[in-house]
């Protein structure tokens, strides 16, 4: 079953800049214009450190540039994500998937000869929201990995009927929309270990590259310095992290002496 609301005009991220606006439906009758938002981490470092989200600036509309309007009376309010509050969304049997924000909710059942056992749970052919399941929100997922499974213990499980609950908030690609079978991709997989859209392996060294490069910046010594002070910030750990910044200081050191 999904749930959806309104027709999407389009959709804009921050790492592609949009060249030109929306179009608006050509209708005289009133409309309500809405604009979702999503919620993410927000940059911590760098030029970004005061990055803004939501409407930065003012919104308007009109036939040409002379004609804009500006658009007023904007209201702020989060969805319903409380299970309750999706309990009472106006569900309906499957369809077509299209673009846009929509809610889908499907029910698996454990029998009584299975055990429920810790798992993680895929969605194949959705892009990108998050996974709710028996009312416990697993976390967000994205088509583009690298982490495409969501751990979920096996005190969520319980045996007989249980149900999921997807967010999708861009819908499936064009390729995937206009297909025959679109509703046939999407699904709610169970598996038995954690699956990666990426060698995990080839992650790890850019990784170390990427610190590599930052200790070049600001110095072995610095970046030692800097790593023992984060990692002793919590008093709790201080022992540990500093053997774990003074082991850190060796390998910064043993890398520099091989590079050299």
């Amino acid at each position: 079953r999904h749930c959806d609301h309104g027709e999407v005009l389009g959709t804009w991220d921050r790492s592609v800049p949009p060249k030109a606006g929306l179009q608006l439906p050509s209708r005289g009758e009133a409309r309500r214009f809405e604009v979702l938002v999503e919620v993410t981490a927000r940059i911590n470092f760098g030029p970004g450190v005061a990055e803004r989200k939501g409407l930065e600036g003012r919104v308007a509309a009109g036939l040409r540039p002379q004609d804009e309007r500006e658009l007023l009376g904007w209201e702020s309010r989060a969805l319903p994500m409380q299970w309750e509050q999706l309990a009472l969304l106006p569900w309906k049997e499957g369809a077509a998937p299209s673009p846009g924000p929509r809610f889908y909710r499907g029910r698996f059942e454990l029998g009584g000869d299975e055990e429920p056992a810790d798992t993680w749970v895929r969605v194949p052919g959705f892009s990108r929201g998050f996974v709710a399941l028996n009312g416990f929100n697993l976390g967000w997922h994205r088509r583009e990995g690298p982490q495409l499974t969501l751990y979920a213990p096996k005190a969520l499980l319980r045996s007989g009927l249980n149900e999921v609950v997807v967010f999708e908030l861009l819908g499936p690609p064009p390729a995937a929309a206009a297909s025959a079978s679109a509703t046939k991709q999407q699904k709610v997989l169970l598996e038995a270990a954690p699956v990666w859209s990426q060698n995990r392996g080839k992650l790890a060294f850019v990784q170390a590259r990427e610190v590599w490069a930052f200790c070049q910046q600001v110095g072995i010594r610095q970046g030692s310095q800097l790593a023992c002070r984060e990692l002793q910030k919590c008093s709790k750990f201080k022992v540990v992290g500093a053997v774990a910044a003074a082991v850190l200081a060796v390998l910064l050191a043993f890398v520099a002496l091989v590079r050299s």
